[in-house]
């Protein structure tokens, strides 16, 4: 079994021609608490470290659109509010703290001077292409641990330098645009990133290293020697083709993963260590590589193939509830294979799990199957509920994890209409005032909409503020202290 342990610490498998998704608050609840290790020889991506509250020659706490230029040895910090200014580096740094939307008008990169842009954890931003051509000497450290948009390419050109740095907490989005490494630059991702295609055509000088998930809606283009690292529990999905010319991929730890869905051809490429490479566009899988095209690639002998393949439960969604003096649980599979039972265990710490009861499962099939349990006796105050499943050959997989609150009497959420034709609307029961932060993701895990609000006593109801959401199936999820409830729906 292939386990995900970075963004995603529930297990993933990468299937034939597909990745199996689970819902991505129940992907980070578990991050939430088994947290990622890098391997010794996968390197770790830089954490979002910089200080807001000192050492800024500017700051910004309100709504802003007054523009900067940022100088060596100069700091912007963005503490608050929206900024809509325009930036220019010509070296020096800018911050974008927790909370705040970085719109920028537009984000000019210097030729001559380092340059550090950081999105903190907690921070949305909508960017530019960020990218640049030509004899430049300087580095462009880009780190990401927020959620971040672009609305263009990003790319590292000529012979500068851009270190762009994911971290678990950090979603870099580029829709239907591509990421590229063709100066002397690293990608590390520890979080997820979503792009068309991935190009990395950069020199041997060069690493893109992946701790967490990668989607690509494209290709993968590796023509060059730039390495490619796949560290313990990561996985690109790639949607069309991967190409590897020359190109280094090696795996460190288990199920280091690329899943192809198209054709998958190795031109003179090298794969080592633990890397496994799922192609089922040819022949069932062998001791052979399963590629469509080996033009003299070289395979290490621990390299697999399609060995973290069938992830037994697809998970739409996992919820709990207290009532009544008890806690009650629900959970939806889209399909099951093998499955013998699940496991309900429950933890005051989040550290040690009892069982407290089992379900059997439904074996094999591919309809949506919707399960309840009851814990009778749920400790006092806040506790954590794991759903495992287990194999009818013993095999064990750890599903979700989830906070319910023996306090949170009568706590609910809602969503009507649904299915939703237009705007739907969201419908909260609390027995108290609280903050909460309301995060709508869709099926891949990406972040559609954030908000923290101010949440009533009783009930209250909200606009999902979307008027153009796209068909499809989107998770809610709202959280406040010691709770987390989610809702599925569908838009039409």
């Amino acid at each position: 079994m292939c386990v995900l342990p970075s963004r995603s610490s529930g297990l993933h498998k990468s299937g034939p021609k597909t990745f199996i998704r689970f819902l991505a608050p129940l992907w980070i609840a578990v991050c939430l608490l088994h947290p990622a290790t890098a391997n010794a020889q996968c390197a770790a991506c830089s954490s979002c470290s910089l200080s807001t509250s000192s050492g800024c020659t500017w700051t910004v706490s309100s709504n802003s659109s007054t523009g900067y230029t940022v100088g060596s040895g100069q700091k912007l910090c963005i503490t608050g509010g929206t900024y809509t200014g325009a930036i220019t580096f010509n070296g020096g740094t800018v911050v974008v703290g927790t909370g705040v939307t970085f719109n920028p008008s537009s984000i000019t990169l210097p030729l001559t001077a380092d340059a550090t842009l950081e999105i903190q954890d907690g921070a949305t931003a909508t960017l530019p292409a960020l990218s640049w051509t030509g004899l430049v000497s300087y580095t462009f450290n880009y780190r990401v641990c927020g959620s971040v948009t672009h609305s263009g390419a990003v790319s590292a050109g000529g012979t500068g330098s851009m270190n762009i740095h994911v971290a678990s907490s950090g979603t870099l989005n580029l829709g239907s645009y591509n990421l590229g490494v063709s100066g002397v630059g690293t990608v590390c991702n520890e979080g997820a990133i979503l792009a068309n295609n991935l190009d990395i055509l950069a020199t041997s000088s060069s690493t893109v290293t992946n701790h967490g998930y990668i989607q690509l809606a494209g290709s993968l283009n590796q023509n060059s020697s730039a390495d490619l690292d796949l560290c313990s529990g990561s996985l690109i999905e790639i949607a069309t083709d991967f190409t590897s010319l020359s190109g280094l991929v090696t795996g460190y730890g288990a199920c280091g993963a690329l899943a192809v869905s198209g054709t998958s051809t190795c031109n003179l490429c090298t794969f080592a260590g633990t890397a496994d490479i799922c192609d089922k566009t040819g022949s069932a899988p062998s001791n052979s590589p399963n590629v469509d095209a080996d033009i003299g690639g070289t395979w290490g002998g621990s390299v697999s193939f399609c060995t973290c393949a069938a992830l037994p439960i697809e998970l739409i969604t996992f919820t709990g509830r207290y009532a009544n003096n008890r806690v009650e649980l629900a959970w939806v599979s889209g399909s099951e294979v093998n499955n013998d039972f699940y496991t309900v265990e429950r933890s005051t710490d989040g550290k040690y799990f009892e069982s407290v009861g089992q379900v059997k499962g439904m074996g094999n099939t591919s309809e949506r199957t919707f399960y309840t349990f009851t814990d009778e006796s749920p400790a006092p105050g806040a506790s954590y509920y794991r759903l495992k499943q287990t194999d009818h050959d013993g095999t064990m997989e750890m599903l979700a994890v989830i906070s319910v609150d023996a306090k949170s009497e009568n706590e609910s959420l809602t969503v009507y209409p649904n299915p939703a034709h237009a705007i739907p609307r969201y419908f909260v029961t609390s027995p108290e005032d609280a903050r909460a932060t309301v995060t709508l993701r869709d099926m891949s895990g990406r972040i559609v909409y954030r908000d923290v609000m101010a949440l009533p006593a009783g009930t209250s109801n909200w606009p999902i503020p979307l008027s153009d959401l796209p068909a499809g199936v989107y998770d809610l999820q709202l959280e406040k202290k010691h709770t987390s409830l989610h809702k599925v729906f569908v838009v039409r």
